[in-house]
């Protein structure tokens, strides 16, 4: 007799972890605890109850507690019929062991442990039975929480770096494509029944993405489970763990793999929305869902991915409530008739961090705005138009002929007549420039920016990032026109900077660094990550080599580096001599092929060397003019 499979009752156990304990050694990350308080709310909505759903957040997530939890809510209570789901946000750390006979049957040299806020590698280094019997590594979650007794039905969820591990660890092997090699092995799993879902392969790491306030990967696992996006769902409205996987694999970048792991009997259904089911279309309704997907396709083309440039301004942004404030009430007083606002500031003051945090507070996807890069050549204004353009006809439905034409003439007049059609049907729009002084000069010697509306409608108010310098001029003429200098950084934003870092100082030396410094928020910034860094120089030092000239800061993050000789020699001096030499941005894709290095390695030279480059809004990176050396 065939049995049910119809789901009874449904337990949970959430965790999210973004500060460790410092025994642990490991960083902070800064939405795992907003992921995992997201999924339980959202597991909430879809009718687990309070007394089926464990929820750990921080120090309460240690080792001991969430043992309990996943004894109690995965092997003591749930029955064969029940849905059993294991959701983690926090690293995940490999390791390997000095006493090599315990590798384990599959010959693997190490394995990957998810961590609690507790963590202590040491001692699964060094004892056998604390890691087979206590510790969260994947060989006992597998055997012990995921193929043991109670329920058919069960759904691990691993946001976290490594996590694609969790059947094991033998890409490791001396195989020539260790990915293949670790597909292979899960193609030869014998569990049934149960299925892991994992943010990335084992040899990736999972990223958190600022502008969305979560890692990528639960932020796409959110919209699938609210059934927010109908792209996630069968036509039927259903959600099912495999229509759940290709959404997300669809939405995740290149560099970040989702992994499904283990066998299911039948189609693994989590959740159904039956008012997103599509009716039987006729012919003519057909071609116009098709016509419209066409579009859709057509205009995102057009938009510009500022992603990697929004969440580097945003990942160190912490204060700035004044300005931030400042800057709405001038936005709100001049919208009933339009106009201008220009926030002017010398390079390091914030100028694009205060433009990019009023862009996420207002929704990325509902906010027409663009970042000009590093020498965007010539003809830079007819990308500019069309992305906004784009975006505008994506969040009003209108007609894409206003992107018909590639002359920068006829799509200034499209954004105005646009911007006209907005607020004829009562819309009103906060359009973010940013980077106008980058814009080349024309042949007149003044910078191109009669691409602009001179005189926006009501209802439209453009806000424009730029130096105060000859690109001011021609704004000037733009009607109604306000010019907002952007303040230094305030002395309790540098105590933020301080916190946000993880350093501790007295009053009086943050005072000495805040005016060594000269108040310019990059720079307090940098100084923050080297006092963080800097282990072997008193802080009264520092202050003395800075005080004569702040940009001396560079050098001493150089010095630090050489001091670390594998990591100089092989990532961090090569990366600077590429960049030095070229003095052009580049994209990580043309470093790692004249460098000749993996991704992985890529990435960590250009995380030590942080404020020595800028990434640009093309994800292009450049050697910081202050950390070149004068000849």
């Amino acid at each position: 007799m065939v049995k049910s499979t119809h789901t009874e009752n449904r337990y949970a156990v959430c965790i999210g972890i973004n500060v460790y304990a410092p025994s642990a050694g490991l960083g902070a990350l800064c939405h795992a605890e907003d992921d995992a308080r997201a999924v339980d709310a959202q597991l909430a909505r879809l009718g687990f109850t309070d007394d089926n759903r464990k929820l750990l957040l921080g120090k309460s997530a240690t080792l001991e507690a969430i043992n309990a939890a996943l004894e109690e809510c995965i092997l003591d209570r749930p029955h064969e019929n029940d849905l059993v789901l294991f959701y983690f946000a926090g690293h995940g750390k490999p390791l390997k062991f000095s006493d090599s006979n315990d590798a384990g049957d599959d010959g693997a040299k190490g394995e990957v442990f998810l961590a609690s806020y507790d963590f202590d590698a040491s001692k699964i280094r060094q004892s056998r039975s604390f890691r087979s019997q206590r510790a969260l590594g994947m060989k006992r979650l597998r055997e012990t929480f995921f193929e043991g007794e109670g329920s058919r039905k069960r759904l691990f969820i691993f946001d976290s770096c490594y996590s694609g591990d969790f059947f094991g660890p033998r890409y490791r092997d001396d195989v020539a494509d260790p990915v293949q090699g670790y597909i292979k092995y899960m193609l030869d799993s014998k569990s049934t029944g149960r299925l892991a879902l994992s943010s990335c392969l084992p040899v990736q790491k999972a990223r958190e993405d600022a502008t969305l306030g979560h890692g990528l990967f639960t932020y796409y696992l959110l919209k699938a489970l609210s059934g927010e996006d109908p792209d996630a769902l069968r036509r039927d409205g259903r959600l099912t763990v495999n229509t759940l996987f290709e959404y997300i694999a669809r939405k995740l970048p290149e560099d970040q793999c989702p992994v499904l792991s283990g066998v299911q009997q039948a189609t693994f259904e989590l959740m159904c929305y039956p008012h997103t089911a599509e009716p039987e279309q006729g012919i003519g309704e057909t071609q116009q869902e098709r016509r419209r997907i066409e579009k859709d396709e057509r205009l995102r083309i057009a938009l510009a991915d500022h992603s990697a440039f929004l969440q580097n301004c945003l990942a160190s942004f912490v204060g700035r409530t004044d300005e931030l404030k400042d800057l709405e009430q001038r936005i709100q007083q001049l919208l009933p008739t339009g106009g201008y606002i220009t926030i002017t500031g010398q390079a390091g003051q914030g100028k694009s961090s205060i433009i990019a945090k009023p862009v996420e507070q207002r929704g990325v996807d509902q906010t027409a705005f663009h970042f000009i890069p590093l020498n965007p050549g010539p003809e830079h204004q007819v990308g500019l138009l069309r992305n906004l353009l784009a975006r505008l006809i994506l969040k009003y439905n209108l007609s894409d002929l206003y992107l018909a034409s590639e002359s920068r003439a006829a799509l200034h007049d499209a954004l105005l007549a646009l911007l006209k059609e907005v607020t004829a049907k009562g819309g009103q729009e906060v359009i973010f420039i940013d980077g106008l002084d980058q814009l080349e000069e024309e042949q007149t010697g003044v910078r191109g920016l009669s691409f602009l509306p001179s005189n926006p409608p009501p209802g439209i108010v453009l806000v424009l990032g730029t130096r105060p310098n000859d690109a001011l001029r021609p704004l000037e003429l733009l009607k109604p026109h306000v010019t907002y200098p952007l303040p230094n950084l305030s002395r309790q934003d540098f105590d933020l900077i301080l916190q946000h870092r993880g350093v501790s100082l007295s009053s009086v030396l943050a005072d000495r660094f805040y005016e060594a410094m000269q108040q310019n928020a990059l720079y307090l910034d940098l100084v923050a990550k080297e006092l963080a860094e800097h282990d072997q120089q008193a802080p009264e030092e520092l202050i003395q080599q800075l005080t004569e000239n702040p940009e001396r800061l560079f050098s001493l993050a150089t010095d630090r580096f050489k001091r670390q000789p594998w990591l100089w020699r092989n990532l961090i001096k090569p990366i600077l001599g590429l960049l030095l030499v070229i003095q052009e941005p580049l994209s990580k894709r043309h470093m790692r092929k004249i460098l000749d290095v993996d991704a992985d390695s890529l990435n960590k030279g250009l995380e030590h060397l942080g404020g020595l480059v800028i990434r640009d809004e093309q994800d292009h990176y450049s050697l910081r003019k202050s950390s070149i050396p004068n000849p």
